[in-house]
């Protein structure tokens, strides 16, 4: 199964982990350039896939000024690595802090 290309409001990253494998993630930010409150949603079904609805509810968020971060878990799609379904998410959530840019 192939992965789908991401919403066009999406940016891609990819998140390195302490043991350097990058884990694909997709970051929608709201139009307002501000410090924004984040959800993270990682999942081991395509984060970019039409049938996850990940992309619906990115716009949903996005619009009520969220930004919403959606992440590939290791081994699944376009992240890298072993598939470990949910472990290392401390590192993400560390990620999606605010930060100067």
């Amino acid at each position: 199964m192939t992965s789908e290309p991401p919403s066009g409001h999406a940016r891609e990253h990819k998140v390195a982990m302490r043991d350097g494998v990058e884990l694909a993630t997709d970051v929608y930010l709201p139009d307002a350039a501000t410090v924004h409150s984040a959800i993270l949603v990682r999942t081991c079904h395509d984060k970019s896939s039409r049938y996850t609805a990940l992309t619906f509810e990115a716009e949903y968020y996005r619009a009520r000024g969220f930004a919403f971060v959606t992440q590939d878990v290791r081994g699944k799609f376009r992240s890298a690595g072993e598939t470990l379904p949910y472990g290392w998410a401390a590192r993400s959530i560390r990620w999606t802090r605010p930060r100067r840019t």
